[in-house]
Parts: C-alpha cells; sequence; structure tokens
C-alpha cells in the first residue's frame, strides 16, 4: 500500500472518529488521540516507534470496525456520563478494540472470496432463442376470461 493511500485512509478514519464524536468541521481532534488511533494500527496502545509492533491492521479495517460498533458507541455515549472528553475517548477505543480481530478476520474471508472468484473461469456459452410459435397472439386468442 502506497503512502498516499494509507494517508487517505487514515484521513477518513480522523474524519469519521471526529464524527462519532460529535466534533463539527472547525474542531480537531487532540494530538493523544491521534496518537492512539495510530495506535490501534500497530496494536500498540499508542503510536511510539520505540515500542515494537505488535499488528498490522489497515486504517480501513479500523475504519470499518468503527462503523460496525456505531450503534454500540452512541448508545454508550448517550447512557453514560464522562468526566472528560479523554475518558469519552477511551471507552470509545474500547468498544472498537474489542471488535478489532474480529472485524479484521471478516475482511480476510471477504479478500480471500473475492480472489477465488478472480480465479473461477467461466464459460457460458450461447443462448438462441426458437419462437414456439409463428403468431405470439395465437394464445392469447384461446384464452377465456373469467371473473
Amino acid at each position: 500500500m502506497s503512502k498516499e493511500t494509507e494517508k487517505q485512509e487514515f484521513d477518513e478514519l480522523y474524519e469519521y472518529v471526529k464524527d462519532v464524536l460529535g466534533y463539527d468541521k472547525k474542531q480537531s481532534l487532540p494530538p493523544s488521540f491521534v496518537l492512539r488511533l495510530k495506535g490501534l494500527k500497530s496494536g500498540k496502545y499508542m503510536e511510539n516507534k520505540k515500542v515494537e509492533d505488535k499488528a498490522d491492521y489497515p486504517y480501513k479495517v479500523i475504519l470499518y470496525t468503527f462503523m460496525y460498533c456505531r450503534e454500540s458507541i452512541n448508545r454508550s455515549l448517550n447512557t453514560k456520563d464522562f468526566d472528560s472528553e479523554n475518558a469519552k475517548f477511551n471507552y470509545v477505543l474500547a468498544i472498537v478494540k474489542n471488535n478489532l480481530n474480529d472485524m479484521y478476520l471478516r475482511m480476510q474471508e471477504i479478500n480471500k472470496q473475492k480472489r477465488m472468484l478472480d480465479n473461477v473461469d467461466i464459460d457460458v456459452g450461447h443462448a438462441t432463442y426458437k419462437r414456439r410459435t409463428k403468431d405470439p397472439s395465437s394464445k392469447i386468442k384461446n384464452l377465456v376470461f373469467k371473473r
């Protein structure tokens, strides 16, 4: 995956998370939130080059996990009181992290199925249509309509 594609996918994730948290267009996520999102990609608490990566989730998988969990996240945000924005974000990330491996496995299976379909060679052949009667209205004339 190219750096440009990865950047676009992160930007899409970033905007989605802003929406989940109720931020408007003029707001930005705090730097600690950004590092936490980037940490999800590498299976770490927070992105840190000094700590060895434990995973390599594509940002698309993280985005789809957020989307999949959106209803649960909304329910939690509407029913719980949080002491701070950080506590709220931590709660949301906990929901996402609990579903991340499941989404990754689902996407792996989808990609496997797509690869299998790409390798299937289907030769349909040519079908021809042969009219049974010369006058298509001949059967209609023989119908009796009952009420």
